[in-house]
């Protein structure tokens, strides 16, 4: 019978680390344990819901930030969790791991899957988004992270183009990007123009982009969404105040704003990419909620 089946993405496997951490939980579950793998984009939400509509009780996400939302996303269909009582757990193989972070769990994979036959249950928050896809079509997606709209979508194809590290591509993207205005609606008040702005973020996590510290405020388990607006800083201010940004010591700034929210609505007049855990999800408007306690996880 298996007690865990772990969903692997399939680029892990050229990894030496990865055959280890494989070799190692076969040792801790024994024959309890299924490992599948993932051949391409959609496979691990594939995986994960049909597995959970077979019974499955826990699930782990082995891979990085991209690979939990997957997985995250074959739990929920439209708003509903399809089997509340399962667990989720994480496997940090990716380049940021940056959920991982938030939860304070091991970040080494070897120390990951040690942990795994103690973690115990807890329980967390969920970001709904529903947005529109690349066709125009309304389609609802579940997040853990953060959602940000804005340059967020120029950082990742630069990083697609280059193969890069998420900093130096932010800030090149950062430099060069148009800010955009939006009208922005917060737990379901009146809409309101703001801008422009670099970047709208709503953090359900406090790093993105391999540990910038994005919300340090942000807790998991609070049932809001910390809302976050960058402004149109220059070129200049961009390169002088790195160090504040990385460290989550930028909210001084008067051209930063934030906000606590369970809701979040926004739209712009200009095109706009909609970017959830790492991943462009589709483009604006968006409405975002938090559901709270949605998920049971084991870490």
């Amino acid at each position: 019978m298996t007690e865990l089946l772990v969903i692997v993405n399939g680029l892990v496997t050229k990894r030496r680390r990865w055959g280890r951490a494989e070799a190692r939980l076969r040792t801790l579950f024994g024959n309890s344990v299924e490992i599948r793998y993932t051949r391409g984009r959609g496979d691990a939400t594939r995986i994960a819901r049909e597995s959970l509509e077979s019974g499955a009780d826990w699930i782990a996400a082995a891979g990085g930030d991209g690979t939990i939302n997957e997985t995250l996303n074959g739990f929920f269909e439209g708003e509903r969790n399809v089997r509340p009582g399962a667990a989720l757990s994480f496997l940090p193989c990716g380049t940021a791991n940056d959920w991982v972070r938030t939860l304070g769990s091991p970040l080494r994979l070897p120390d990951a899957v040690d942990a795994l036959p103690a973690a115990r249950p807890d329980t967390i928050d969920v970001g709904l988004a529903r947005c529109r896809d690349r066709c125009g079509e309304a389609h609802g997606r579940a997040f853990l992270n953060f959602a940000e709209a804005g340059v967020g979508s120029e950082v990742i194809r630069r990083m697609e183009e280059r193969r890069g590290a998420y900093l130096p591509a932010a800030v090149r993207a950062a430099c060069s990007y148009l800010p955009r205005r939006f009208d922005v609606a917060l737990d379901r008040e009146e809409a309101r123009c703001v801008g422009p702005l670099l970047s709208l973020i709503a953090a359900g996590g406090r790093y993105f982009g391999s540990g910038i510290r994005v919300a340090p405020m942000a807790r998991p388990d609070d049932g809001l969404l910390e809302v976050i607006t960058l402004g149109d800083f220059s070129r200049f201010e961009i390169l002088r105040k790195i160090p504040k940004f990385v460290a989550g010591k930028y909210f001084d700034e008067p051209k930063v704003h934030h906000y606590s929210a369970r809701e979040l609505a926004a739209a712009s007049g200009d095109p706009v990419s909609l970017v959830l855990d790492g991943e462009i999800a589709g483009e604006l408007p968006v409405t975002i909620r938090v559901a709270p306690h949605a998920l049971k996880i084991r870490s």
